[in-house]
């Protein structure tokens, strides 16, 4: 949500991630069901979704300088991105509930 932020307020450089993941580190997921997580998930993926959902071309085609990368990046490709860790990580999450 952020980095959509940043783009939407034409920033030349998105924000750089947090690396340690310390927002996650100090949330103590490892701590809190499964299903709740998949709830908190849920909730935090349709704000997303609500929020680009309108989009126009000209939006989805913001540019900004990718912090780690030092390449610009469309707002459209940050979300396929964002979109391609989701599943990554949801299809670790199922095959952990299988075994």
């Amino acid at each position: 949500m952020a980095r959509i932020e940043d783009f939407l307020d034409k920033k030349e450089t998105l924000r750089a991630t947090d690396l340690s993941n310390t927002k996650t580190t100090m949330a103590n997921h490892n701590a809190r069901p499964v299903g709740q997580l998949i709830e908190t998930f849920t909730i935090t993926r349709n704000k997303l979704l609500k929020r680009v959902e309108y989009f126009d071309i000209s939006t989805a085609s913001l540019t900004a300088l990718h912090p780690r990368l030092q390449k610009p990046m469309r707002l459209i490709n940050s979300l396929f991105f964002a979109a391609e860790h989701d599943d990554h990580e949801l299809t670790k999450i199922r095959s952990l509930l299988v075994d």
